[in-house]
């Protein structure tokens, strides 16, 4: 991209008020990244999505394998993540104290 036409959707970015507008790193290197990229929201409900989807594959498993040290495997797994989750959650609520800014 030209510099001209980057610093025009620069400058037509940040007229129109839009937090998406390119921002420079140290090295020079334009961020494209959106607000949503830098909304922890957006993080820690992917990471929810992601976890139970490996939780919920570890429970089916459980069901199709035999052997019984690996069903306590999967189980055990299973509810280490359900604690992770919990704890993603626990973050975008506040829940906890460690979670809320400190003043």
């Amino acid at each position: 991209m030209a510099w001209t036409a980057l610093w025009q959707r620069l400058t037509l970015a940040q007229a129109s008020g839009l937090d998406e507008a390119p921002q420079r790193s140290l090295t020079g290197e334009v961020d494209m990244t959106g607000a949503t990229d830098r909304d922890p929201r957006h993080h820690t409900q992917k990471m929810q999505k992601a976890l139970q989807d490996i939780k919920d594959h570890l429970r089916d498993d459980i069901e199709k394998v035999d052997e019984p040290q690996l069903k306590a495997m999967f189980e055990t797994a299973a509810e280490v993540l359900g604690g992770l989750i919990k704890a993603f959650h626990d973050y975008e609520q506040k829940n906890e104290s460690a979670w809320r800014k400190a003043s």
